[in-house]
């Protein structure tokens, strides 16, 4: 451990001395989280997630699952995302506007478009992007909706999917995302 880490490490302990019993409680939960076991894999051909985002990544996940039960929204996997690319120096921006009908987040200069899934009876072999659904919202003609569609597209170079694939109905905390 490096020095400056040791500090880091003294900081934050006696900042713990300060906090009352109940912000010991939360902090404590958060804790007991991230001493589960737990797995990160990655697709290693990827160009924008390293190791080390996915390590912040899925350290945000199990934050979250400390004090939810519910599977990560769309807005709150933004955050993570966007965090935990910046903490590890890659340049991200989150769109400007919520209701941007392109790309939700830029990393470096690749316009990426972020999804979610957490279905109950979610299938590991399809994804689905309600989402999309909405572009027909006028006359369901397939041409029309397919131009609109592959329009929409032009908006974002990637699409990432976050899907939480199965949980432990008997202990919550051993939940899967994929």
């Amino acid at each position: 451990m490096s020095e400056n880490e040791s500090q880091r490490r003294a900081n934050l302990a006696a900042k713990l001395l300060n906090l009352s019993q109940s912000q010991l409680e939360w902090v404590k939960g958060v804790i007991d989280q991230f001493q589960l076991p737990h797995l990160y894999e990655r697709n290693q051909n990827s160009d924008l997630v390293s190791n080390d985002v996915l390590e912040r990544l899925g350290d945000a996940l199990r934050i979250h699952h400390a004090f939810s039960r519910q599977a990560l929204s769309k807005d709150r996997f933004e955050f993570a995302l966007e965090r935990a690319l910046k903490l590890c120096g890659i340049p991200a921006a989150l769109a400007a506007s919520r209701t941007n009908r392109g790309h939700d987040i830029t990393i470096g200069s690749t316009r990426v478009s972020l999804k979610t899934e957490a279905a109950n009876d979610i299938r590991r072999d399809a994804i689905h992007v309600s989402k999309w659904m909405e572009l027909g919202r006028g006359e369901w003609r397939l041409d029309l909706l397919l131009d609109i569609f592959l329009q929409h597209l032009k908006g974002y170079d990637r699409i990432f999917t976050l899907r939480r694939l199965e949980r432990d109905r008997l202990r919550l905390k051993h939940i899967r995302y994929f």
